[in-house]
């Protein structure tokens, strides 16, 4: 908090102003950036060759998007893991009150010149890991005599259309816009027909109802996202993916390579080895598109119906946790 994010400097006022003088502070520089060589003592102790070259590396979901390719405006990358993160493209810093009132960061992007900001829900696949852990025993039989992923039997043969369910994916707090630690779960529209595939969709689609919420509190921030590329775990999941651009109303594409935080972490230890002149041409002649999921216009008119309502739950239940005096 004590960094000139448009200067790319330590903040001298605040220094100043808490008494701390620079020199006690880490120098900050540019990711991709050659710091030195590792030690020909330190490298032998390893079995490492000689001139290994020590770079400036990025924060994880940065290097996600820079090893994603998401280095134009309009493209973010949707990280799916234990949390579900969205990373955008940004060319500017953008700041005002849009950004603060919805705790919306926006600090340096593993890209030179660019910027990034964060929207995440802390509940992103664990959601799925959750159900499979304590409701698909089933499943878990069926994939070890198949030889299968569970969650890949998990997601074999769920409903085609929109589900008449509305799933709070709160279970572990909630992340952007409102870092509530008291919110928790909740599932709206349960009835006796009620199918398990059903509910299984359902899960998915109220993470993903909650990351359409964030990215359109970043285009009304003035970040809109016209394309997303999906990464992690979750981007193995043709399911999901569909479920994804169908809600977001925007192309879905997966990569060659799904694991594009280490690949980005990668080509920015390329770029301090090899004086990279034009480092975009690089990172898109690297990160190639493996797949576009478009959406449906038919299931995502019904989404947005339906997200109509999903946008009312959050407010319902924070008045219900008030008025009890917080979940135990």
């Amino acid at each position: 908090m004590m960094f000139h994010v448009e200067r790319g400097e330590w903040s001298s006022e605040i220094l100043d102003l808490a008494g701390i003088p620079p020199e006690r502070l880490a120098q900050p520089y540019p990711s991709g950036t050659p710091l030195g060589e590792v030690p020909e003592k330190f490298a032998a102790a390893f079995g490492w060759g000689k001139g290994i070259v020590v770079a400036a590396g990025g924060h994880d979901q940065p290097c996600g998007a820079l090893g994603a390719g998401v280095i134009q405006p309009g493209l973010a990358m949707d990280a799916t893991g234990t949390v579900e993160c969205i990373a955008p493209a940004i060319p500017h810093f953008v700041g005002g009150e849009a950004m603060w009132r919805n705790n919306l960061c926006c600090y340096h992007h593993a890209f030179p010149g660019l910027y990034t900001t964060l929207v995440y829900n802390f509940t992103g696949g664990v959601l799925l890991r959750w159900f499979r852990d304590q409701f698909g025993e089933k499943e878990k039989e069926v994939a070890a005599c198949l030889k299968k992923d569970p969650y890949e039997v998990l997601l074999e043969g769920l409903p085609e259309n929109p589900t008449s369910l509305w799933v709070l994916p709160h279970f572990t707090m909630t992340g952007t816009p409102y870092f509530d630690t008291r919110s928790a779960g909740m599932v709206v529209g349960l009835t006796l027909n009620t199918t398990k595939k059903e509910f299984i969709k359902a899960l998915l689609e109220g993470v993903s109802y909650e990351m359409k919420l964030n990215l359109e509190l970043l285009r009304n921030a003035g970040i809109p996202v016209e394309r997303l590329r999906a990464i992690g775990g979750g981007a193995k999941s043709p399911v999901w993916l569909r479920i994804k651009a169908d809600i977001y109303g925007v192309p879905v594409e997966t990569l060659s390579v799904s694991e594009a935080a280490c690949f980005g972490a990668a080509l920015l230890g390329r770029k301090a080895k090899e004086d990279i002149r034009d480092f975009g041409a690089l990172v898109c002649d690297l990160v190639r598109v493996r797949e576009v999921y478009e959406p449906d216009p038919e299931r995502a008119k019904i989404y947005e119906e339906r997200f109509a309502v999903y946008r009312r739950l959050y407010p319902a239940l924070k008045t219900v946790i008030l008025q009890e005096g917080g979940m135990p």
